[in-house]
This record gives C-alpha cells, sequence and structure tokens, in this order.
C-alpha cells in the first residue's frame, strides 16, 4: 500500500471522526479494519492533522481546554477506552504541531519507534532461538538418560550373569571333584580285585562279579553327576542325544555280559 493510499484512508478516519452525526459504530468499524495504517504513520497522520485548520483547533480544543462538542468529545473517549495507541498517535500530533520543530520532532519520534520496534523483534528472535535451544538441550538429556538406563541394565544383567557363572563354577568344579574322586577310588578297587585272582575259575568268575556291579554303580554315579551339571547349565535336552543314548547302552552291554561271564564261571557253569 503506496502513501496516497494510506493517506486516504488517514483523511476518511478524520472525517468518520469530525462527522457531527452519531456515527461511533462506523468510526468503530473504520478503525478496526484500518488500525495498522493509523497506528503506523506518525509522519502522514500529523500532515493530513496539520492540513486541515478545522481539524487542528478541535483536537487543541479537546485536550487543552476540555471544551468540546459532545458529539465529538464521546467519540475521543471511544478511542481512549478501546484504541489507545491511536488516541495518543493523534495527541502526539496535537502536542507537537505548535512546537517550532514539528517536523524534525515526528520524525524523530518515528524513527524512535522504528528503532523500538526492531529491538523488540531482535529480543522476540533471541528468545525464540533459546527457547529452540533448551528444548534441544532437553531432548540431548532425555536421550543420555536412555542410554544410561539402558547401562545399567546391561550392567545389571552382566553382574547376574557373573554371579550365575560363578555359582555354576563352583558347582561343576564340585561335581568333577567328585567323579575324579569316584574314578580313582575305583581304579584302586579294581587294582585290588585284580591282584587277589586266584587260579580258579571261581575266583576269576567272583572277580568279574564284583568288577561288573562296580562297574554299573560308577556308571550311575557318573551319569547321575553328569545329569546334575546339564541341569546347572539347563541343558537337559542333552540328556536325549542319541550318540549318548547308543554309549549308554553299549556300556550297559559290556557291563552285563562281564557279569554273566563271571557268574558263569562262579557257578561252574564253565571250566
Amino acid at each position: 500500500m503506496n502513501n496516497d493510499e494510506n493517506e486516504t484512508i488517514i483523511r476518511k478516519f478524520f472525517t468518520y471522526l469530525y462527522d457531527n452525526t452519531d456515527n461511533q459504530k462506523e468510526l468503530s468499524d473504520f478503525i478496526k479494519d484500518n488500525y495498522n495504517v493509523l497506528t503506523s504513520h506518525l509522519p502522514l497522520m500529523y500532515s493530513v492533522e496539520t492540513s486541515n485548520m478545522f481539524w487542528s483547533i478541535n483536537l487543541m480544543t479537546y485536550f487543552y481546554s476540555d471544551n468540546s462538542k459532545d458529539d465529538f468529545k464521546q467519540k475521543m473517549i471511544l478511542l481512549k477506552n478501546n484504541y489507545q495507541e491511536l488516541y495518543y498517535t493523534l495527541l502526539i500530533c496535537c502536542t507537537i504541531s505548535h512546537s517550532s520543530n514539528a517536523e524534525d520532532m515526528i520524525n524523530y519520534l518515528d524513527t524512535k519507534k522504528v528503532e523500538l520496534f526492531k529491538k523488540y523483534e531482535k529480543l522476540e528472535n533471541e528468545q525464540s532461538s533459546l527457547s529452540e535451544n533448551i528444548d534441544a538441550q532437553k531432548k540431548i538429556i532425555e536421550s543420555q538418560k536412555e542410554i544410561i538406563n539402558k547401562q545399567k541394565d546391561s550392567l545389571n544383567k552382566t553382574t547376574t550373569k557373573i554371579d550365575n557363572i560363578y555359582s555354576e563354577f563352583v558347582a561343576i568344579l564340585g561335581i568333577f571333584t567328585a567323579i575324579t574322586f569316584a574314578i580313582f577310588g575305583g581304579m584302586n578297587l579294581l587294582t585290588d580285585l585284580f591282584k587277589n585272582i586266584g587260579s580258579t575259575p571261581v575266583s576269576l568268575g567272583q572277580t568279574l562279579i564284583l568288577a561288573a556291579i562296580f562297574g554299573l554303580i560308577m556308571w550311575g554315579i557318573i551319569e547321575l553327576l553328569f545329569y546334575w551339571i546339564s541341569k546347572i547349565k539347563g541343558i537337559t535336552d542333552s540328556t536325549k542325544d542319541k550318540d549318548k543314548k547308543w554309549f549308554n547302552w553299549l556300556a550297559i552291554g559290556v557291563l552285563a555280559i562281564i557279569l554273566i561271564l563271571g557268574i558263569l564261571l562262579f557257578t561252574k557253569a564253565i571250566k
């Protein structure tokens, strides 16, 4: 919008303001539609106001003598109550219209108004930027909290695993120690048995029977210990391994053959 259009709007405003009829509603509607123009062009407002002596005198009368006509006074009260920025714009125009440097003064005031507006706009931008930075920092803090919580969970899981490994290690070590003692004890017992083998088939049969019984007991103990290990490690399904089943049946078969052979020799069924 150019200056000519702005000047036309301002002149219409003064026409509404100084109309002798009761046109407060029309005046109010016109101000609402053109409020930005009426409050943003102080030099032009001053120029239009001083171009008409009648308008200047009426404003001076209202502001300085309080002796205006009732209809004009009511309109000014309307401006003061509802459009204060426009009201004080008219007051400034009226005040400086009789000063020696009126034009310089109004230009100075307008310049200051622009500067203040720019400073206000700059402060708003800085505040917006600061708010964005605060939001960004909050997001970073939240993400760091999530990472810390995940690290805590991972640490707790690791600690639990270490505790479990320690207890499993102790249990497995104890079981293998028992297996070692059982094997070495069994070997000593077998050594004693074979040392006492006589020259008769009955003595050999007795030794084979004891060896088979001892082998079955050792097999059962070892099988039980390995079962406990698998329970500790949580892999009980390993006891269903096909190769292990075949090995178990083979071991039982060999021990059964030794037992049968020993019984036959002991009963003199075989001479």
